[in-house]
Protein backbone atom coordinates (compact mmCIF):
# COMPACT_ATOMS: atom_id res chain seq x y z
CA UNK A 1 0.00 0.00 0.00
CA UNK A 2 1.03 3.71 -0.95
CA UNK A 3 2.03 5.71 2.12
CA UNK A 4 -0.22 8.22 0.88
CA UNK A 5 -4.06 8.40 -0.29
CA UNK A 6 -5.31 9.24 -3.61
CA UNK A 7 -8.56 9.84 -5.26
CA UNK A 8 -9.23 8.40 -8.62
CA UNK A 9 -11.53 10.89 -10.29
CA UNK A 10 -12.24 9.33 -13.75
CA UNK A 11 -12.79 5.62 -14.30
CA UNK A 12 -14.73 3.20 -16.07
CA UNK A 13 -15.07 0.37 -13.70
CA UNK A 14 -18.05 -1.00 -14.94
CA UNK A 15 -16.90 -2.32 -18.46
CA UNK A 16 -16.08 -5.89 -18.32
CA UNK A 17 -12.75 -5.64 -18.24
CA UNK A 18 -10.98 -7.56 -15.74
CA UNK A 19 -12.36 -11.55 -14.55
CA UNK A 20 -12.64 -10.51 -10.69
CA UNK A 21 -13.90 -6.66 -10.35
CA UNK A 22 -14.30 -7.07 -6.99
CA UNK A 23 -10.34 -8.04 -6.15
CA UNK A 24 -9.86 -5.23 -8.71
CA UNK A 25 -11.48 -2.54 -6.60
CA UNK A 26 -9.53 -4.23 -3.64
CA UNK A 27 -5.99 -3.78 -5.21
CA UNK A 28 -7.14 -0.15 -5.64
CA UNK A 29 -8.22 0.04 -1.58
CA UNK A 30 -5.13 -1.73 -0.98
CA UNK A 31 -2.98 0.32 -3.21
CA UNK A 32 -4.51 3.75 -1.35
CA UNK A 33 -7.18 4.48 -3.45
CA UNK A 34 -9.83 6.08 -0.79
CA UNK A 35 -12.47 7.05 -3.03
CA UNK A 36 -13.62 6.66 -6.84
CA UNK A 37 -15.80 8.51 -9.35
CA UNK A 38 -17.24 6.24 -11.90
CA UNK A 39 -17.54 8.35 -15.28
CA UNK A 40 -21.18 7.92 -17.54
CA UNK A 41 -20.78 8.04 -21.16
CA UNK A 42 -24.19 7.02 -22.68
CA UNK A 43 -27.26 6.17 -20.64
CA UNK A 44 -26.51 2.50 -19.97
CA UNK A 45 -22.83 3.28 -19.14
CA UNK A 46 -24.48 6.40 -16.72
CA UNK A 47 -26.84 3.75 -14.73
CA UNK A 48 -23.77 0.95 -14.35
CA UNK A 49 -21.80 4.12 -12.78
CA UNK A 50 -24.75 5.10 -10.25
CA UNK A 51 -25.36 1.33 -9.34
CA UNK A 52 -21.86 1.29 -8.56
CA UNK A 53 -21.64 3.94 -6.76
CA UNK A 54 -24.94 2.59 -4.25
CA UNK A 55 -23.39 -0.91 -4.03
CA UNK A 56 -19.64 1.01 -2.70
CA UNK A 57 -19.21 3.84 -0.17
CA UNK A 58 -16.29 4.56 -1.41
CA UNK A 59 -17.69 4.96 -5.16
CA UNK A 60 -19.51 8.11 -6.51
CA UNK A 61 -21.12 8.79 -10.28
CA UNK A 62 -21.63 11.20 -12.99
CA UNK A 63 -23.87 11.28 -16.00
CA UNK A 64 -23.19 11.83 -19.42
CA UNK A 65 -23.26 11.49 -23.19
CA UNK A 66 -19.54 10.69 -24.51
CA UNK A 67 -19.32 13.17 -27.73
CA UNK A 68 -18.75 10.12 -29.79
CA UNK A 69 -22.09 8.09 -28.66
CA UNK A 70 -23.98 11.62 -29.27
CA UNK A 71 -25.53 10.10 -32.53
CA UNK A 72 -26.09 6.50 -31.10
CA UNK A 73 -28.74 7.67 -28.66
CA UNK A 74 -31.28 5.09 -28.52
CA UNK A 75 -28.87 2.55 -30.59
CA UNK A 76 -25.65 2.40 -27.73
CA UNK A 77 -21.97 1.49 -28.46
CA UNK A 78 -22.12 -2.17 -28.65
CA UNK A 79 -18.64 -2.04 -27.18
CA UNK A 80 -20.07 -0.44 -24.23
CA UNK A 81 -21.29 -3.90 -22.19
CA UNK A 82 -22.06 -3.39 -19.08
CA UNK A 83 -20.94 -6.27 -16.85
CA UNK A 84 -24.01 -7.91 -15.15
CA UNK A 85 -26.16 -5.38 -15.90
CA UNK A 86 -29.52 -6.51 -18.07
CA UNK A 87 -30.53 -2.65 -17.84
CA UNK A 88 -31.86 -1.55 -21.57
CA UNK A 89 -32.20 2.24 -22.30
CA UNK A 90 -34.70 3.88 -22.89
CA UNK A 91 -34.08 7.23 -24.62
CA UNK A 92 -34.34 7.75 -28.11
CA UNK A 93 -33.70 11.37 -28.47
CA UNK A 94 -31.66 13.86 -26.51
CA UNK A 95 -34.02 15.60 -24.85
CA UNK A 96 -35.52 12.43 -23.34
CA UNK A 97 -31.88 11.08 -22.54
CA UNK A 98 -31.08 14.11 -20.63
CA UNK A 99 -34.68 14.24 -19.04
CA UNK A 100 -33.78 10.92 -17.58
CA UNK A 101 -30.28 12.14 -16.86
CA UNK A 102 -32.39 15.14 -14.60
CA UNK A 103 -34.51 11.98 -13.11
CA UNK A 104 -31.27 10.13 -11.94
CA UNK A 105 -29.71 13.50 -10.35
CA UNK A 106 -32.28 14.25 -8.05
CA UNK A 107 -32.36 10.84 -6.85
CA UNK A 108 -29.29 10.20 -6.31
CA UNK A 109 -28.08 13.48 -4.59
CA UNK A 110 -25.05 12.06 -3.15
CA UNK A 111 -23.68 10.02 -5.23
CA UNK A 112 -23.81 11.87 -8.90
CA UNK A 113 -21.05 14.53 -8.43
CA UNK A 114 -20.76 15.84 -11.48
CA UNK A 115 -21.94 16.33 -15.25
CA UNK A 116 -20.08 14.08 -18.02
CA UNK A 117 -18.06 13.28 -19.77
CA UNK A 118 -19.09 15.30 -22.67
CA UNK A 119 -17.11 17.99 -25.00
CA UNK A 120 -15.89 17.59 -28.62
CA UNK A 121 -14.55 14.65 -30.42
CA UNK A 122 -13.14 14.88 -33.73
CA UNK A 123 -10.86 12.22 -34.20
CA UNK A 124 -13.67 9.28 -35.17
CA UNK A 125 -15.65 11.81 -37.05
CA UNK A 126 -14.78 15.15 -39.12
CA UNK A 127 -15.84 18.57 -37.44
CA UNK A 128 -17.72 19.53 -39.99
CA UNK A 129 -19.67 16.15 -39.53
CA UNK A 130 -19.63 16.15 -35.84
CA UNK A 131 -19.38 19.72 -34.60
CA UNK A 132 -23.58 20.76 -34.53
CA UNK A 133 -24.38 17.68 -32.73
CA UNK A 134 -21.79 17.63 -30.22
CA UNK A 135 -22.17 21.45 -29.17
CA UNK A 136 -26.02 20.41 -28.81
CA UNK A 137 -25.42 18.20 -26.33
CA UNK A 138 -22.57 19.72 -25.08
CA UNK A 139 -24.61 22.81 -24.11
CA UNK A 140 -27.35 20.52 -23.08
CA UNK A 141 -24.51 19.14 -19.85
CA UNK A 142 -23.76 22.56 -19.48
CA UNK A 143 -27.32 23.08 -18.48
CA UNK A 144 -27.48 20.37 -16.21
CA UNK A 145 -24.27 21.69 -14.49
CA UNK A 146 -25.68 24.68 -13.81
CA UNK A 147 -28.99 23.78 -12.33
CA UNK A 148 -27.28 21.17 -9.84
CA UNK A 149 -24.31 22.96 -9.55
CA UNK A 150 -22.58 20.27 -10.45
CA UNK A 151 -19.20 20.26 -12.25
CA UNK A 152 -18.35 19.47 -15.89
CA UNK A 153 -16.08 16.17 -17.08
CA UNK A 154 -14.73 17.52 -19.98
CA UNK A 155 -13.63 15.38 -22.81
CA UNK A 156 -11.81 16.98 -25.63
CA UNK A 157 -9.88 14.87 -28.60
CA UNK A 158 -8.45 17.04 -31.82
CA UNK A 159 -11.08 19.25 -30.95
CA UNK A 160 -8.87 21.84 -28.86
CA UNK A 161 -9.12 25.29 -30.75
CA UNK A 162 -13.63 24.26 -30.92
CA UNK A 163 -13.36 23.21 -27.21
CA UNK A 164 -11.36 26.62 -25.83
CA UNK A 165 -13.74 28.93 -28.02
CA UNK A 166 -16.96 26.66 -26.74
CA UNK A 167 -15.68 27.71 -23.18
CA UNK A 168 -15.19 31.57 -24.14
CA UNK A 169 -18.53 31.98 -25.54
CA UNK A 170 -20.24 29.81 -23.07
CA UNK A 171 -18.44 29.14 -19.79
CA UNK A 172 -15.89 31.91 -18.53
CA UNK A 173 -16.94 34.04 -16.42
CA UNK A 174 -19.87 32.00 -15.50
CA UNK A 175 -18.60 29.85 -12.56
CA UNK A 176 -19.21 26.70 -13.44
CA UNK A 177 -16.60 24.43 -12.40
CA UNK A 178 -15.13 21.46 -13.68
CA UNK A 179 -12.45 19.34 -15.35
CA UNK A 180 -10.74 18.77 -18.47
CA UNK A 181 -10.22 15.34 -18.38
CA UNK A 182 -7.01 13.37 -19.74
CA UNK A 183 -5.43 16.19 -20.14
CA UNK A 184 -2.09 16.39 -22.60
CA UNK A 185 -2.16 20.02 -24.35
CA UNK A 186 0.61 22.50 -23.79
CA UNK A 187 1.19 25.20 -20.65
CA UNK A 188 -0.78 28.07 -22.58
CA UNK A 189 -3.92 25.97 -23.31
CA UNK A 190 -3.17 25.13 -19.46
CA UNK A 191 -2.99 28.46 -18.26
CA UNK A 192 -6.07 29.33 -20.03
CA UNK A 193 -8.14 26.87 -18.82
CA UNK A 194 -6.79 26.70 -15.04
CA UNK A 195 -7.07 30.70 -15.07
CA UNK A 196 -8.94 32.10 -17.20
CA UNK A 197 -11.84 29.10 -16.80
CA UNK A 198 -11.39 28.35 -12.79
CA UNK A 199 -10.93 24.41 -14.39
CA UNK A 200 -9.09 21.72 -13.06
CA UNK A 201 -6.89 19.49 -15.07
CA UNK A 202 -7.21 15.51 -15.01
CA UNK A 203 -3.43 14.17 -14.99
CA UNK A 204 -3.68 10.14 -15.45
CA UNK A 205 -0.97 7.54 -17.12
CA UNK A 206 0.01 9.68 -19.82
CA UNK A 207 2.18 11.83 -17.83
CA UNK A 208 4.14 8.68 -17.24
CA UNK A 209 5.17 8.21 -20.85
CA UNK A 210 8.71 8.88 -22.05
CA UNK A 211 7.55 10.99 -24.69
CA UNK A 212 5.37 13.37 -22.47
CA UNK A 213 7.87 15.90 -21.80
CA UNK A 214 5.10 18.86 -22.43
CA UNK A 215 3.05 17.17 -20.25
CA UNK A 216 5.55 16.86 -16.93
CA UNK A 217 6.33 20.89 -18.33
CA UNK A 218 2.61 21.57 -17.61
CA UNK A 219 2.40 19.46 -14.15
CA UNK A 220 5.49 21.53 -13.32
CA UNK A 221 4.52 24.87 -13.96
CA UNK A 222 0.36 25.08 -13.00
CA UNK A 223 -0.51 25.24 -9.67
CA UNK A 224 -0.80 21.86 -7.94
CA UNK A 225 -4.05 23.13 -6.49
CA UNK A 226 -5.47 22.83 -10.13
CA UNK A 227 -4.43 18.93 -10.97
CA UNK A 228 -6.47 16.07 -10.45
CA UNK A 229 -5.11 12.13 -10.94
CA UNK A 230 -7.64 9.77 -12.99
CA UNK A 231 -6.66 6.63 -14.84
CA UNK A 232 -9.20 6.66 -17.94
CA UNK A 233 -9.22 2.97 -16.59
CA UNK A 234 -9.38 0.55 -18.46
CA UNK A 235 -7.80 2.57 -20.88
CA UNK A 236 -3.59 4.23 -20.78
CA UNK A 237 -1.83 2.54 -18.10
CA UNK A 238 1.37 4.37 -16.50
CA UNK A 239 4.64 3.26 -18.01
CA UNK A 240 5.37 1.15 -15.64
CA UNK A 241 2.13 -0.36 -14.63
CA UNK A 242 1.26 -1.55 -18.54
CA UNK A 243 4.85 -3.30 -18.74
CA UNK A 244 2.77 -6.11 -17.00
CA UNK A 245 -0.74 -5.35 -17.42
CA UNK A 246 -2.52 -4.35 -20.66
CA UNK A 247 -5.58 -3.08 -18.95
CA UNK A 248 -5.70 0.04 -16.56
CA UNK A 249 -6.90 0.09 -13.28
CA UNK A 250 -6.91 2.53 -10.10
CA UNK A 251 -4.31 0.91 -8.29
CA UNK A 252 -2.23 2.04 -10.78
CA UNK A 253 -2.26 5.70 -9.61
CA UNK A 254 0.60 5.33 -7.32
CA UNK A 255 2.44 5.48 -10.16
CA UNK A 256 1.00 8.73 -11.49
CA UNK A 257 1.37 10.72 -8.17
CA UNK A 258 5.15 9.93 -8.07
CA UNK A 259 5.61 11.44 -11.36
CA UNK A 260 3.49 14.59 -10.50
CA UNK A 261 5.88 15.02 -7.30
CA UNK A 262 9.26 14.23 -9.34
CA UNK A 263 8.28 16.28 -12.09
CA UNK A 264 7.80 19.32 -9.58
CA UNK A 265 10.72 18.37 -7.49
CA UNK A 266 8.32 18.06 -4.39
CA UNK A 267 7.49 15.39 -1.62
CA UNK A 268 5.48 12.80 -2.89
CA UNK A 269 3.70 12.90 0.40
CA UNK A 270 2.74 16.63 0.56
CA UNK A 271 2.03 16.18 -3.05
CA UNK A 272 -0.63 13.35 -2.77
CA UNK A 273 -1.89 15.52 0.11
CA UNK A 274 -2.87 18.43 -1.87
CA UNK A 275 -4.39 16.10 -5.32
CA UNK A 276 -7.00 14.73 -2.76
CA UNK A 277 -7.98 18.10 -1.17
CA UNK A 278 -8.53 19.20 -5.11
CA UNK A 279 -10.46 16.15 -5.43
CA UNK A 280 -13.03 16.59 -2.75
CA UNK A 281 -13.44 20.38 -3.23
CA UNK A 282 -14.32 19.96 -7.16
CA UNK A 283 -16.67 17.33 -6.24
CA UNK A 284 -18.11 18.41 -2.99
CA UNK A 285 -16.82 14.34 -1.29
CA UNK A 286 -16.10 13.40 1.84
CA UNK A 287 -13.49 10.62 2.65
Amino acid sequence: MANFPIIETHTHNYFPAWENPAAMFQRARDAGVVAQIQIGCDERASRAAIELSQKNNDFYATVGLHPTDVKRIGNPDPSHRIAGSSYVPVAQTAEELFDLFDIWISENPKKVVGIGECGFDFYHDSREVALESQKDVFLRHLELAKKYDLPLIIHTRDAIEETVSFFKQYIVGTGVRGVVHCFSEDRETARFFTEEAGFYLGIGGIVTYKKSDILRDVVQHISLEMLLTETDSPFLPPQEFRKKNSTNEPASLVEVVEKIAEARGEDVSGVADQLVENAKRLFRIEC
